[in-house]
C-alpha cells in the first residue's frame, strides 16, 4: 500500500481517500474476502461497479491489525500463512481460483484497478486448498493439476 500513497500507519485518511484510491484499498482490506466487479461500456465513457464483502475501507479506520512482523506461519491467526519477505500474514490463493487477471488503467486523475476470478472460492471456514504432501512430480497430483516441483504445489495450468 505505501507505493500507492498510503502512509507509514496502514490508517485510511482523507488525502489519501481523494487520490480515488477506494478500490484499490477495499481489495488490500484485511477483512474483504469477496469482490465482484462489472463493466459496461457506453459511447461516451465505461461504468465500473464493484460490490465488496466485507465491509472496510472507512476514513479513520485500519486496513489490517498493527502487529510484530511474522516470521512463520504459526504467528498467524486461523487459515494465514506468513510471507516471510513481507512479514505479513496473507491469505493465500484459493485452489480452485485458476482464471484470474487484474488490468490497471491510470488515467490523469485517478487510477482504476478491476480483477475478475473465476472458479470463485474464498468462502470463510473453508479450507483455501488440500493440505498434503508436497508434490515431486505430475502423478502426484490429482486430475489435470500440475506439480510446481520447486514450491511442491499441484498447480492449474490453463
Amino acid at each position: 500500500m505505501k507505493k500507492n500513497g498510503v502512509g507509514p500507519e496502514p490508517r485510511l485518511i482523507k488525502e489519501v481517500w481523494e487520490r480515488n484510491v477506494g478500490h484499490y484499498t477495499q481489495m488490500a482490506w484485511d477483512t474483504s474476502y469477496k469482490l465482484g466487479c462489472a463493466i459496461s461500456r457506453c459511447k461516451t465513457f465505461s461504468l465500473v461497479v464493484c460490490q465488496y464483502f466485507k465491509k472496510g475501507n472507512y476514513w479513520g479506520s485500519l486496513a489490517y491489525d498493527i502487529g510484530e512482523p511474522c516470521k512463520k506461519d504459526a504467528d498467524c491467526p486461523g487459515k494465514y500463512t506468513c510471507s516471510v519477505s513481507e512479514g505479513l500474514c496473507i491469505v493465500m490463493a484459493w485452489e480452485n481460483s485458476y482464471r484470474l487477471g487484474c488490468a490497471i488503467n491510470t488515467c490523469k486523475t485517478f487510477t482504476l484497478v478491476l480483477c475478475q476470478y473465476g472458479k470463485h472460492g474464498n468462502i470463510r471456514g473453508a479450507l483455501a486448498y488440500d493440505i498434503g504432501e508436497p508434490c515431486k512430480k505430475d502423478a502426484d497430483c490429482p486430475g489435470k493439476y500440475t506439480c510446481s516441483a520447486s514450491e511442491g504445489l499441484c498447480i492449474v495450468v490453463k
